[in-house]
């Protein structure tokens, strides 16, 4: 599942996370210009300005304060390394600053260490058990580990705080419906359709309706502009091969016909032409549309799963 949740963070601090992560004193900020700086994007100068030579003169708040501007400004910058170093040690050194928490806990689910941002996670939800944030991280780490009643749980939580973000809504559908759960699913990605029309949401949809039998529903959303502007070929593949699902083998062999104008020795093509021949009981035809399916492809499903349905073929 593609992250979102760091994506949500870059769009600005929460009105949430300002009033409770609002700690820093704002008469004589001794990091008024770092601050500054970091505001405006400029986060080579903030690295420069707190260097570890400098930071041996901040104390207490203000050196976390300082370790997140150094932290922040290596990640923006794709120093992922540096930045880990400086939210652990900051961490470590601040186990109640949430904010420093938090940072550390996005790179670590960004980087794929879902058991190791788990737990701060968690420790924030325990000072502010709405935080849509760290809802949000959990959301996707259970949807990653596959605890997904778990994950639709901190979906809800998060949508609670965040109702318009169509990411998180198109997210939570895909979790919904691989859990079979199939009109709440199509109602989270009509809500995500409704607040950015995006190909990826119907898509889902598409889906949706084929996993609920609504085969004439799901093939005529592959046929929309927006689909065939985002997946054009592959739309037409899966378009073939729901056609063979469903038993319409004429519009099968018509959309395969279409693909190979596109993509001459395409497999999936050679697949659905040769699943159509053996429907019609045409075993001879059927077998040359497999053998056509080219070596380059060998390590390919669709060239194994050739191989293995010539083998059975009489």
């Amino acid at each position: 599942m593609k992250r979102i949740l760091l994506a949500l963070v870059l769009l600005g601090p929460s009105s949430s996370l300002q009033a409770s992560w609002n700690i820093f004193s704002s008469h004589k900020d001794p990091l008024a210009k770092e601050k500054e700086l970091f505001q405006e994007g400029r986060y080579k100068e903030v690295i420069k300005n707190l260097n570890h030579g400098q930071l041996q003169y901040y104390h207490g708040k203000n050196l976390a304060q300082a370790y997140f501007y150094v932290g922040q400004s290596y990640e923006y910058t794709n120093h992922l390394g540096r930045a880990l170093g400086f939210y652990e040690l900051g961490a470590k050194l601040f186990p109640n600053d949430l904010r420093l928490a938090a940072a550390l806990a996005l790179l670590l689910h960004r980087s794929g260490l879902e058991t190791n941002a788990e737990p701060l996670f968690k420790k924030i939800l325990r000072a502010h058990p709405n935080n849509a944030e760290a809802h949000l991280g959990l959301a996707e780490i259970y949807a990653n580990l596959g605890f997904l009643n778990r994950s639709v749980h901190h979906y809800q939580k998060t949508l609670q705080s965040v109702p318009e973000n169509a990411d998180i809504w198109r997210h939570y559908a895909e979790v919904l419906m691989k859990l079979r759960k199939f009109l709440e699913a199509e109602n989270a990605a009509q809500k995500s359709l409704s607040l950015n029309p995006d190909p990826k949401t119907e898509m889902d949809i598409a889906f949706i309706q084929r996993y609920e039998g609504n085969w004439a529903k799901a093939i005529s959303l592959l046929d929309s502009p927006s689909i065939d502007s985002q997946y054009g070929i592959k739309a037409e593949r899966l378009k073939g091969l729901w056609l063979l699902e469903d038993k319409q083998v004429s519009k099968a062999v018509l959309t395969a016909k279409n693909v190979q104008k596109i993509s001459p020795h395409d497999p999936i093509a050679y697949w659905i032409l040769a699943q159509a021949a053996l429907s019609r009981g045409q075993i001879s035809k059927a077998k040359n549309e497999l053998g056509l399916i080219r070596n380059s492809e060998k390590r390919s499903f669709v060239y194994k799963a050739a191989q293995a349905l010539t083998k059975s073929l009489p």
